[in-house]
């Protein structure tokens, strides 16, 4: 249930905060185990993300890393020209 809910509140802020234009944009998900005892998850879209504080700092993301905590795992988050993706490190 925890990473359904991270990845709709992922794809939720994608459509809502980084693409402006409907053309081109683009999500990837990709979903791979270590050993069968960690998991890692990485999540990509080539939206331009608004530079707006509330979305940087609200609740969604907030829900993502507790969501995350509860899967014992970690999440980075790197922004370039590129896009901006998340990798998780799961442990469930």
């Amino acid at each position: 249930m925890p990473l359904a809910l991270i990845l709709n509140e992922l794809i939720t802020n994608s459509i809502k905060h980084a693409f402006e234009n409907n053309q081109g944009n683009q999500i990837s998900v990709l979903f791979e185990t270590k050993d069968g005892k960690a998991y890692t998850l990485e999540y990509f879209d080539n939206g331009f993300w608004k530079s707006n504080a509330s979305v940087r700092n609200g609740f969604g993301l907030e829900l993502i890393e507790l969501l995350t905590e509860q899967l014992d795992g970690t999440v980075e988050r790197v922004s370039s020209e590129e896009g901006t993706k998340y990798t998780f490190h799961l442990k469930m």
